[in-house]
């Protein structure tokens, strides 16, 4: 009821009628107009109100829902709009993506399929095995991100090859706003000292980038760090090894990480090009052993395909979870078991489903909880004979669960990315070389396959590939090279991929071979030709060039240096714009920005070597020329990706090749790249065998004397060798659609949470920054909000001295720095909260910061808020303008429900709303639609009076709720279930083999019980250890751990729609 004229007396606390989280107290002061008005001290400020808008605040009174809504309570939408915004920055809600909007990139769902597998598995670890272009870089950046806004996360480490830490320090810092830092292992050491002497161990924060090279330990290290090293690289026996400080940094990490068994050092450890780690005899897998061991969580990147018939797969696997695949041979196992639920969900996901073949493959499956629920559903369909979509969505879910593989590997080709991709167009620069050209190729080669036959061995072929390579690149060159004397053929940035067949990967010393030039023999034989001046290959380039837009830009890759600074030479002579970037620009930052100076109109030509293009991102251009062929299939679609990438924005992409008759390249282009569509299609799965085939290729045609009939016959036997093999990939990849865990599916859970706004909005970090600096500082301690200044969406925010200190102390107590563009002296900062806005202004408005939910200053303002317990009145008035629900009253409610198990967590904010009039009530998605829409769109609705009492409608919206929760912890049980079954499978599977094994060497040593009396005494030991073991970890497994549910009531009121007029 309001108060009267004779309750205005000083310190009655009263509430607002209309806004009734709004509370204050009366001054005492009172004046009459056409009503009594009193003064009111709320929060911020004193004001004169109507004794009809106040009404005697009671601190007994029930504030629950039902006695909200009975009164007719209801809030303005700024309250909603606040409460809803902190729920879902303070929640680390499961069907919420934190990294969604946050970073200064285009949206694309593929990306955020890995951000949901890897939220979603059991230890936060993943195998990303996307395609080369589609942006694991990103994908590694959006995880991060959930890192840091679901676990507080703040150390990462990344380790990728020596070409690709630029692009990771210039991705995290232009896209995420990451400030991160080469390092090498001594930094690291320092900063594992620094993290163990640190109390709290969490006030320490990096991102560092390393590489597999300054980090994977020497020979001799590597045998200094035995001890320490078991066959699963963990910790062993350490005792008369020598005091730490004499070691040197490398081992001395190694060492240290391997006995440490605190905190994780490293919260996220991301190995890109993970593929390096394959072989588990190399240095660089140990580097990818110790560091996924010392990591909290675990993200491994490769372009590498994938199929369960891959032992490199296991490999990676182990690195991601080694307790789930202990072993080649329970990895085998799980796959064979996993097959049904990749043949179910392929038939699921056909346009048209066989119901009896899916009951079938389902009943394959071990049965559990999730496997009945399935069987029942499909049998209540089967008599309809075929699905409905709802119903395939549905069910493509559910049979997504079954499949163990699917939650620690994921991976997306080009093929299935439905947004704006560009067609490549191939082109053919034919090139008929004069007679002196050929003349001097034939001899060149004839030299070559004399030398191989001298030397028979495959080393010295190693060497002679490279006057091939240098002489198919540039004949010029290679001619000049030769008449003056010069004893090696050139730096061919290309070299270790050449090596790789050839020289171990262990092998420290650096490969230097004889003098190269030298097994060609006397330089008499070369004619007195200018090749320049009749290099009939530049010629057809100049024409193209010259056929071409100068407003459109080219790149021309080539594998030698020498031939890249001759081009660069000849292009200048005819005034080409050009730019040349190679291994040899080693500073970073000016490597940077020639690429930058490309982007500008003033060039037009950018002369690249395949190490100084490694890692770049080039999607501004579309014309790409290809100088020399690279004999390894994979550059070729390495170099294709520098533009064939996520973001090019031009229809077409053309790639130029030179096809130089006479010679093998020309050949294996016109007879193998160009049949097999290499140039048109990325390589995909094709990698593999590519690669092995054209090496054999390679050797064959340079080590004997073949005419141009027999290399082209052998060339075509080669090409239909590649296509039989490649029918087989493409049965193998048919299956893994669903190995890897129905992507279509996610992608299209992805795009139906950014259209529920399912993340959060730059607008609601507004409107929260307003509520809270209007709610918390007020009077003297106000703080200025210039809105729009330097430019629409930007605030430019000055600090009061209190605030100041109260971001100064929080800064402090959580270890953080000040944060940039935060001035203590000026107390002003210019921000915004939208990285659309920030990219597009970033370079205007260089001290412009952008401020996510990521930010000190937000999580300032939630530790405020949490440290104050400010409560939000519950319940709204809303009305909207939409289409998507008929006119009339709503009345929703949000619920927030959290199951906790050690192996799997669920936090999940809940929506239902009904329609007043009719009673029907609209389904999850969407009554979530509705109020979010509402939330962004609508504005209060103030009623004259109160409103009616819609207790009844609250009642109905409660009961769906609970309904919606049974089937959510229904559903989190059965996908525990499984999880621990299939742990429990894979524990059994490693133990009983074990067993066995011991058994029957066991058995065999029985037959001379005299002469082996020590060794059956040992093995029945390991048998009884084993036996031990596996009744240990079962009873681990069964120990009943109960799931602990949570519910609390979040919000409720009511929604008035009305169509567009």
């Amino acid at each position: 009821m309001p108060i009267s004229e004779s309750d205005i007396r000083q310190w009655i606390k009263v509430r607002h009628t209309y806004q009734p989280a709004r509370v204050g107290f009366l001054t005492g002061k009172k004046m009459k107009t056409l009503v009594w008005m009193a003064e009111v001290q709320w929060a911020n400020q004193r004001q004169l109100e109507s004794v009809e808008a106040l009404e005697l605040f009671d601190v007994s009174e029930d504030s629950s829902f039902e006695s909200i809504v009975r009164k007719g309570r209801y809030e303005r939408i700024e309250s909603l709009r606040s409460l809803m915004t902190f729920e879902k920055l303070n929640g680390a809600l499961s069907n919420v993506m934190y990294s969604m909007r946050t970073a200064e990139i285009q949206f694309f769902a593929h990306q955020f399929v890995p951000v949901i597998k890897f939220v979603n598995s059991p230890l936060n670890r993943l195998l990303i095995a996307d395609e080369v272009g589609l942006g694991k870089t990103i994908e590694a950046g959006l995880i991060w991100t959930e890192c840091r806004a679901r676990f507080q996360a703040r150390r990462l480490l990344v380790i990728c090859p020596p070409s690709l830490v630029p692009k990771w320090i210039r991705e995290l810092q232009e896209r995420f706003a990451i400030d991160a830092e080469y390092v090498d292992a001594k930094i690291i050491h320092a900063k594992f000292d620094q993290f163990k002497k640190q109390t709290p161990a969490h006030t320490q924060s990096f991102a560092l980038v390393s590489t597999y090279q300054a980090l994977r330990p020497r020979r001799a290290e590597r045998k200094q760090l035995q001890p320490w090293l078991t066959t699963n690289g963990t910790a062993a026996s350490n005792e008369g090894t020598e005091a730490l400080e004499k070691w040197k940094p490398r081992p001395a990490l190694y060492r240290e990480m391997l006995e440490w068994e605190g905190q994780p050092f490293i919260e996220l450890a991301v190995f890109d090009e993970a593929h390096l780690m394959k072989n588990t005899a190399t240095a660089n897998h140990l580097v990818g052993d110790v560091f996924a061991t010392a990591a909290q969580s675990v993200l491994a990147l490769s372009a590498t395909p994938l199929t369960t018939k891959s032992r490199d797969l296991y490999a990676l696997l182990k690195l991601v979870d080694p307790d789930m695949f202990r072993d080649e041979a329970t990895f085998t196992a799980l796959c064979r078991r996993n097959r049904p639920a990749v043949h179910l969900a392929s038939e699921l996901s056909k346009a048209s489903n066989n119901i009896g073949r899916c009951l079938e493959l389902l009943q394959q499956i071990p049965e559990s909880a999730a496997q009945v629920n399935l069987l029942t559903r499909l049998q209540a369909v089967s008599d309809a004979g075929q699905l409905v979509e709802e119903e395939k969505i549905e069910l493509l879910g559910k049979a997504n669960r079954l499949n163990e593989l699917g939650t620690f590997l994921t991976r997306t080709r080009k093929v299935e990315i439905t947004e704006h991709k560009a067609t490549r167009d191939a082109v053919t620069l034919d090139v008929d070389p004069t007679e002196a050209e050929l003349v001097f190729y034939n001899s060149v080669l004839r030299l070559i396959r004399q030398r191989v036959a001298e030397r028979g061995d495959m080393l010295s072929l190693f060497h002679l590939i490279g006057p091939a390579l240098s002489m198919t690149s540039c004949l010029p060159v290679m001619a000049e090279k030769i008449r003056s004397g010069a004893t090696r053929w050139g730096d061919m940035e290309d070299l270790v991929d050449l090596d790789d067949a050839y020289i171990e990967e262990d092998n420290d010393s650096e490969f230097v071979g004889e003098d190269q030039m030298s097994v060609l023999g006397d330089r008499d034989w070369i004619p007195d030709h200018d090749f320049e001046a009749e290099d009939t290959k530049y010629q057809k380039l100049r024409q193209e060039l010259l056929a071409r837009s100068t407003d459109e830009k080219v790149i021309i890759f080539a594998f030698f240096k020498d031939t890249l600074a001759y081009l660069k030479r000849r292009l200048e002579q005819d005034r080409f714009a050009c730019l040349l970037v190679t291994g040899d620009v080693r500073d970073r930052d000016e490597r940077d920005r020639r690429l930058r100076e490309f982007s500008s109109p003033e060039h037009q030509i950018l002369l690249c070597s395949e190490v100084a293009a490694e890692g770049v991102d080039l999607q501004f251009c579309r014309v790409m020329v290809n100088y020399d062929l690279p004999w390894n299939p994979m550059r070729v679609e390495q170099r294709i990706g520098r533009i064939d990438r996520i973001g090019q924005q031009a229809n077409s992409i053309v790639i130029i090749n030179f096809h130089v008759r006479g010679t093998i390249d020309g050949s294996i282009y016109h007879h193998l790249y160009k049949n097999i569509g290499i140039f048109n299609d990325t390589i995909g799965d094709l990698e593999g065998i590519l690669g092995s085939h054209v090496n054999r290729l390679t050797m064959e045609l340079l080590a004997n004397e073949l005419s141009q009939e027999q290399a082209v016959e052998k060339i075509r036997l080669v090409a239909e060798a590649i296509a039989r093999e490649r029918a087989v990939v493409a049965e193998i990849d048919e299956e893994s659609e669903t190995l890897l865990g129905l992507r279509s599916y996610l992608q299209n859970n992805v795009r139906q949470g950014r259209s529920l706004g399912r993340y959060i909005k730059p607008a609601e970090l507004r409107l929260f920054a307003v509520e809270y600096f209007q709610d918390a500082y007020a009077g003297a301690d106000s703080c200025q909000l210039n809105w729009d200044t330097p430019a629409e969406g930007c605030l430019l925010l000055t600090l009061s001295y209190r605030a100041m200190s109260d971001l100064e102390d929080y800064l402090r107590r959580q270890g953080h720095e000040w944060p940039k563009g935060f001035n203590r002296g000026t107390r002003s900062v210019t921000l915004t909260f939208d990285p659309a806005l920030h990219e597009q202004l970033k370079r205007q408005h260089r001290t412009l910061v952008l401020t996510n939910h990521l930010h000190p200053f937000v999580n300032w303002m939630i530790a405020s808020y949490e440290h104050r317990r400010k409560v939000w009145h519950p319940a709204s008035a809303i009305r909207v303008t939409t289409n998507d629900v008929p006119e009339g009253i709503y009345f929703y409610a949000v619920q927030r429900y959290s199951l906790e198990h050690p192996a799997l967590s669920r936090n999940e904010l809940i929506f239902r709303a009904l329609e007043v009039a009719s009673g029907q009530v609209l389904d999850i998605s969407q009554s979530e639609g509705l109020l979010n829409h509402a939330i962004d769109h609508g504005d209060s609705w103030v009623a004259h009076g109160t409103h009616p009492d819609y207790s009844a409608a609250l009642e109905s919206v409660q009961a769906s709720l609970t309904r919606d929760c049974t089937e959510i912890h229904e559903s989190f049980n059965e996908e525990l279930e499984l999880r621990i079954n299939s742990k429990r499978a894979q524990v059994e599977s490693h133990f009983e083999r074990r067993i066995e094994a011991a058994r029957s060497r066991l058995a065999s040593m029985l037959q001379w019980p005299d002469q082996r009396k020590q060794g059956i005494r040992v093995t029945q030991s390991q048998i009884n250890h084993l036996q031990q073991r596996l009744a240990d970890e079962r009873m681990k497994l069964d120990a009943s751990v109960l799931v602990r549910p949570d519910s609390k009531w979040i919000a409720c009121g009511i929604i008035i729609t009305h169509h567009p007029s």
